[in-house]
């Protein structure tokens, strides 16, 4: 076995001929996703067999064999002494898959987040501000490799034709290559569906943004209920508050501003009245992020609401810029570009 880079920043021994990889103790769940390396653990014991393949890292210790998961295919096998895991490099897109739907099923049971918070003590606001940069930090390195985002909407046909509301779904392409993440607004029963109708752009919901080279989700963003002065919160992908997005009222141009979870400012959005389709992302009075609508086409632009826009970085702007600048370009999309049902 050889040793094999991901690009989670993870070595991992690789076998060339039968895909096989080894993860020591901990490796598994930062490559799928979970918090633990094999999350149906207890579940799974019943079925375990012993082998007699050797552990890569324990001397006389050999590995037991056992399902993933209840439902799947596929075995892995452990070792009971140092816990690495020894699976198939071409199941991991399927643990990954499995992964980020159980953590939508359990985003769907807490769907409703907690109101931010405004009565915190001085050493409370410092601490918080602290998590929530250290969040955003962190989420910011799914972006490191990205200088140009373009944020493309998808929309049906059958929208087009009947003018339906569907729930907003984004592609992201990260430089122009391919893409890097959807944001997908989470959707069920016939009540949403309703307040979709009714209520068009004003309309709440909760959006999950994957990280399709990842297979996880990186950020949510929850759009409250508002009839005047919308906004948007940004949510980590365990509901944590990490930043909130409000409209500000101003008589001829557009304005945005963008608080932390202990509520201090960290930057606004700017539209010029002379450029209706311009967005600049400012800090401090410089840029550091430009959102700007396309041109998508005159049958695209006629029939339908589905917008491309292109998100692009000042190159001293702060990582945590990348994922509050495409959250910015949902939410201006919604507000600002998307018809009402009437």
């Amino acid at each position: 076995m050889g040793p094999f880079n991901t690009e989670e920043g993870l070595t991992v021994d690789t076998c060339t001929a039968c895909r096989a990889a080894w993860f020591d103790r901990g490796e598994l769940a930062r490559m799928v996703g979970t918090r633990e390396d094999l999350p149906a653990l207890d579940a799974m014991n019943d079925f375990a067999m012993a082998t007699s393949m050797p552990c890569l890292r324990c001397a006389n210790t050999s590995l037991v064999e056992m399902p993933y998961h209840r439902g799947l295919p596929f075995k892995v096998a452990t070792c009971p002494t140092c816990q690495g895991v020894l699976s198939s490099l071409v199941d991991l897109r399927t643990m990954r898959e499995l992964a980020a739907s159980e953590r939508v099923a359990r985003a769907a049971q807490h769907a409703q987040p907690q109101h931010f918070a405004s009565s915190l003590s001085a050493p409370q606001t410092a601490s918080l501000a602290g998590r929530t940069d250290a969040s955003l930090d962190q989420i910011a390195t799914r972006f490191s490799d990205l200088n140009r985002l373009t944020v493309k909407q998808r929309r049906s046909w059958l929208e087009a034709l009947t003018g339906f509301e569907q729930p907003n779904t984004y592609t992201v392409i990260g430089n122009g290559l391919g893409a890097a993440f959807v944001v997908s607004e989470q959707t069920s029963g016939l009540g949403e569906t309703l307040l979709r109708l009714f209520l068009g752009p004003w309309r709440p919901f909760t959006s999950f943004v994957e990280d399709t080279r990842r297979g996880t989700i990186a950020m949510k963003l929850y759009r409250p209920f508002r009839w005047f002065l919308p906004e948007l919160e940004v949510r980590d992908a365990d509901n944590n508050l990490l930043a909130r997005i409000v409209r500000r009222w101003t008589w001829f141009t557009t304005r945005y501003e963008i608080f932390d979870a202990a509520g201090a400012q960290l930057g606004e959005i700017h539209g010029p009245f002379f450029r209706p389709w311009t967005f600049e992302v400012m800090v401090g009075g410089s840029r550091v992020a430009l959102v700007q609508k396309k041109w998508s086409g005159l049958i695209k632009e006629a029939l339908t609401d589905a917008d491309n826009f292109e998100v692009t970085f000042d190159a001293s702007a702060a990582p945590k810029w990348k994922p509050l600048a495409l959250a910015c370009a949902v939410m201006i999309d919604v507000a600002h570009f998307e018809r009402s049902n009437k």
